[in-house]
Formats: structure tokens, C-alpha cells, sequence
């Protein structure tokens, strides 16, 4: 990473963004770096194993460029081979650049494992590998031969594209390239998709729900010294692939912080058909008027019929991935239930399981996985009765909320004497919770427990 300090700017949080006068923003801009549809990225692989990769350009060292790639691919296609008490996959990755001459300008080969606790899990629930790895070039036009082999799978898939490279050094007031991302937030420390001080989780195929916010992190550099104007303008827009606006103009003004600054923002899809567009980021410097523009492609796809091709072990994983009512704070599930449309919906469950992710900086979420199993195992063991789920019955609720019992003990009717189960879990102290067959037609209430703020009931076994 360059030493050049960097100013960022979050339009989510900033108080400083206000409407800019259309007319300073000028036809013809200083610096114009548009897609060129041969080395659009990004690109999908081909063979047997499936992946894709985009690439993002930023300002590096003096003189050089730093391109990035980012990587993703599902890793159900991979092959595991048991570790331990785990299942773990390995995959090989080489990336060759090459200049116009044919020679090599950078070239490397690394190895990720994947490791998960369950094969069905995975298949259930489903996960992904992703990577990011950057290169300091000089400017110019290159190829990259990018390469993912599955080591135990013996399969492997290959992207080879034209790369153009630009230079920012002499350009004057200059726009890095446009990095999708999938989440941003700030980062706790150093990590693989941290840049300056954001975790940018990059969203590498560029797909979007045409209803989602396309998230988008970029770069500004050589901004002027600051007059008594200080400030920059930026604008985004969606392109159709005519070239015609077809989305809100996005507008913010900022004041200086620096030679260079960071942006993330996102704009809004809505009511957009599916298909190609471009995202047009333009910025304007107010002090010496320089602009600099930029369009990137992206893509939209309809939020109806997601759940199409589903097998119907995944629509199920569906189903337990939305039930969050045992395992949510009541904050958590207010929000939720306000919440009317799907797609709100399902972004709200995507935040809330990441917060609750044990391990979020890997692509396995342990504990949306073990929720799952939870909710399986309740629906499938558990009576409810007429029309109720296993998952929703007292016995159901405490199993996906607590886990599995440390002991369970069973007593069958006696005389008078409805059948009762106890379960007893020994983590952080011994709690028990007592479940009793109150009609004698299997389904089990909970009528004591001795875990706090649960129903304590001490006299239990008086009742009749």
C-alpha cells in the first residue's frame, strides 16, 4: 500500500454531502477512463472447475500502479478428504502476468485450505472461497492467466483476459477503478480485504438483486491544494448498456483532506430490469475544475424466484435460515418483523447472522451452520401437534436456543402421574428444564426450568 495519506469518506455517515448545481459538471471531462469491452472484468473461468475474477486498479508506489484480483468460487464443488474431526479441501492458485512483449511482469502461486465440520452442512447451507491478491505494475496493456486447481478434486478452471493497466502519477486529478463490494464496514485490525482501515468484502461477480444497493468503494487522487473552496464534488449514475441514464443521480460535495480520498457509497437499483449496466462515477475537483469520469459494468438480476432451482434440502435451509425468533434479542426481532418485503428482510438477516458469526473473517458461519442443524433436528424429533412444527414447541424452542441437553432423563406416566422429561445442561453451571405431557398426547410443555429468565415453576410436580 502506498504511503500517501488518504482521507476517507463514508456517505452513509457524513454530515458534509449536499446537493451540487448540475451546471459545474461539464460534458467533456479532463480525464475520462471508460469499459472497454476487451478487458471488460469481470470474467468467469473455464473447465470443470467454476470460479470467477474482477480486478480493481489503485495508485501504488511511485511510478507503479497496484492491480488487485479478487476471486470466488462455491465451494461445493470441491473435493474434501477427512482431518481430524473436520473435512478439508485444498486449492491451488497461479496467477501470470504478462507485458505486451510477452514477458513475465508478475507472476504468483499460493495455497488456501477450507476446512468444515459437516459435508451435509455444506451442501445444506452451502459456502464460498474467496481471495485477493495485488501487484504493483507499470502502466500498459498485459495478459493474466489465472489458474484454481483442487488439489484433492483433481479438477481446475482458468480465466485468460487482456489487462490494461493505467498510470496515475502523470494524469494529474486521477479515479482509481471502482471496487463492488458485498459488505463494508470498519476494520478491527490488518486483514486480506482491508484497505485503509475498511474491510471491503469484495463482491466479485458484481451481481446485485435489482432491488439491493450496489455497494462500491473507490480512490481519488491528486486533488489540488485547497483555496477558499477546499472541496470536491461526486456524482454516480447508473448507464444502461446504450449508454442512457436510467437511475437517480447520486450527488455529494466534500471538503478536502488531502491530496487523496477514499469514498464508499452505494446507489440504488430500483425497479431496474435485469440485465448489463454501467456504474458512471464522476468527480470534480472545484478548485482547478478537473473531472475525472468513469463507467464500470455491473449486473442486475430479479429478486423473484430465488428460491427457484433450489433442492428442496436447500428451500428447508431456506426456511431455518429465516426463523431467527428463538435465538434473537426482542430488539433484533422487532425490527424484523416491521420489516414488510423480502429483499429488506433478507438483507436484515444477513447483518444479523454475520454479527453473529464466531469466525467472520472466514467464509464458514459456525453458528448459522449449527442453527440449521438445530432447526432440523427439532423439526424431525420433536411433536407439535396439529400444524405445529417441531421447531416451535417448547421442547423445540429450548433445543435451538441452548443446543442439545448434557443429559435427559424420562419418566413415563405413573398412576396419576403425567409422563415428564428432564434436561439438564451443565455449561456455565447446571439448569434444568423440565418438560411435562400434560394432555397425554405427546406434546411435551415446559412447566419449570431453574435457567434464568426462563419459567420457574418449583411446585412443578404438584400440579396434576
Amino acid at each position: 500500500m502506498f504511503s500517501r495519506r488518504l482521507t476517507a469518506y463514508f456517505a452513509a455517515f457524513t454530515v458534509a454531502a449536499i446537493a451540487v448545481p448540475g451546471s459545474l459538471w461539464a460534458q467533456d471531462a479532463t480525464s475520462i477512463e471508460e469499459a472497454d469491452p476487451k478487458v471488460e472484468w469481470p470474467r468467469g473461468s473455464l473447465g470443470d472447475l467454476q470460479f470467477f475474477a474482477d480486478a480493481a486498479l489503485f495508485r501504488g508506489v511511485q511510478g507503479f500502479a497496484l492491480q488487485e484480483f479478487y476471486t470466488v468460487l462455491d465451494a461445493r464443488q470441491l473435493q474434501f478428504v477427512p482431518e481430524g474431526n473436520q473435512f478439508v479441501s485444498q486449492v491451488d492458485l497461479s496467477l501470470i502476468i504478462r507485458d505486451a512483449a510477452g514477458q513475465v511482469a508478475g507472476e504468483e502461486n499460493w495455497t488456501r485450505n477450507f476446512s468444515v465440520s459437516s459435508l451435509r452442512e455444506l451442501k445444506e447451507t452451502g459456502g464460498v472461497v474467496r481471495d485477493q491478491i495485488g501487484f504493483s505494475l507499470k502502466a500498459g496493456d498485459y495478459t493474466v492467466l489465472l489458474t484454481v486447481e483442487d488439489i484433492y478434486g483433481d479438477s481446475q478452471g482458468e480465466v485468460d483476459a487482456p489487462l490494461l493497466v493505467e498510470g496515475f502519477e502523470a494524469t494529474g486529478f486521477a479515479s482509481s477503478g471502482v471496487l463492488f463490494a458485498t459488505a463494508v464496514a470498519k476494520a478491527r485490525g490488518e486483514g486480506r480485504f482491508v484497505r485503509n482501515g475498511w474491510e471491503v468484502i469484495p463482491r466479485t461477480t458484481r451481481v446485485y438483486q435489482n432491488n439491493e444497493p450496489i455497494r462500491f468503494y473507490h480512490e481519488l487522487y491528486n486533488l489540488s491544494p485547497g483555496s477558499s473552496l477546499g472541496a470536491f464534488d461526486v456524482r454516480y449514475f447508473l448507464l444502461s448498456e446504450e449508454g442512457v441514464p436510467v437511475s437517480e443521480t447520486v450527488d455529494h460535495r466534500y471538503k478536502k483532506g488531502g491530496e487523496s480520498a477514499v469514498l464508499i457509497d452505494s446507489i440504488a437499483a430500483t425497479d431496474l430490469d435485469p440485465g448489463r449496466y454501467f456504474l458512471e462515477v464522476q468527480s470534480l475537483d472545484l478548485d482547478n475544475k478537473m473531472q475525472t469520469r468513469r463507467r464500470s459494468l455491473v449486473f442486475l438480476q430479479s429478486e423473484e424466484g430465488i428460491g427457484d432451482g433450489l433442492t428442496e434440502d436447500q428451500k428447508v435451509s431456506l426456511v431455518y435460515y429465516r426463523h431467527i425468533k428463538w435465538v434473537a434479542e426482542e430488539a433484533d426481532l422487532n425490527v424484523y418483523g416491521a420489516l414488510e418485503r423480502l429483499e429488506p428482510r433478507d438483507k436484515f438477516l444477513k447483518v444479523f447472522w454475520k454479527r453473529l458469526d464466531p469466525t467472520p473473517s472466514t467464509v464458514i458461519n459456525e453458528k448459522l451452520i449449527e442453527h440449521v442443524r438445530r432447526m432440523r433436528y427439532a423439526h424431525n424429533n420433536f411433536s407439535g401437534g396439529h400444524r405445529q412444527s417441531g421447531y416451535d414447541t417448547d421442547k423445540g424452542r429450548v433445543y435451538v436456543r441452548y443446543g442439545p441437553p448434557s443429559d435427559r432423563e424420562y419418566r413415563s406416566a405413573v398412576d396419576s402421574v403425567k409422563p415428564y422429561e428432564v434436561w439438564t445442561y451443565d455449561t456455565q453451571g447446571t439448569y434444568e428444564f423440565v418438560f411435562r405431557d400434560r394432555r397425554g398426547i405427546g406434546v411435551y410443555e415446559l412447566v419449570h426450568s431453574t435457567y434464568p429468565g426462563e419459567l420457574y415453576n418449583p411446585n412443578w410436580q404438584n400440579e396434576i
